[in-house]
């Protein structure tokens, strides 16, 4: 009689209790078979939009366009494909409110980083506006930015008339 029951405690075990245990042999059997089809599609839905979320926002290109009368504007291009930006941030720094260009230098990690700001005199202060924030150039393209931005906007308005005449 104790072996009969032992046999039908262990064949209901086997039958019941097994499938809804978490003891490993019978987990991945346990997920594979009941979550399979619940869970398949809302992870794949998920891991897709985070894939092409992430290459829909990659930075394409970045600018800096030097209008002298006026000012500068910083651009940033993002998007899928390169030939087609869907999303552009632009900040634009009227010549008034524009006190300087300077190469500032940053670390991170054990790198030394080198990136061109714009000194912005606004109401709470001054603020420093980040061209070229995403792709960090090399200094050398930076230093012929630098120059370029001093040559055109930066200067006194006696050096421009004085080259004029």
């Amino acid at each position: 009689m104790d072996l009969l029951y032992r046999l039908l405690f262990h064949r209901w075990i086997i039958e019941h209790w097994l499938p809804n245990c978490t003891h490993p042999l019978s987990l991945s059997r346990t997920l594979y078979s009941r979550s399979q089809k619940k869970y398949y599609y809302p992870i794949l839905a998920v891991f897709l939009l985070v894939v092409l979320g992430s290459s829909a926002f990659q930075v394409l290109f970045e600018s800096v366009i030097l209008l002298p009368p006026h000012g500068i504007q910083l651009d940033t291009h993002r998007g899928p494909f390169p030939s087609q930006p869907v999303f552009s941030i632009k900040r634009f720094i009227p010549v008034s409110n524009l006190s300087g260009i300077a190469i500032n230098e940053g670390l991170r990690g054990w790198n030394v980083l080198f990136y061109l700001v714009a000194l912005q005199h606004t109401r709470r202060g001054t603020v420093l506006e980040v061209a070229y924030k995403d792709l960090l150039p090399v200094q050398s393209i930076l230093l012929q930015v630098f120059e370029g931005i001093h040559e055109l906007l930066l200067r006194s308005p006696t050096q421009n008339n004085e080259d004029v005449h």
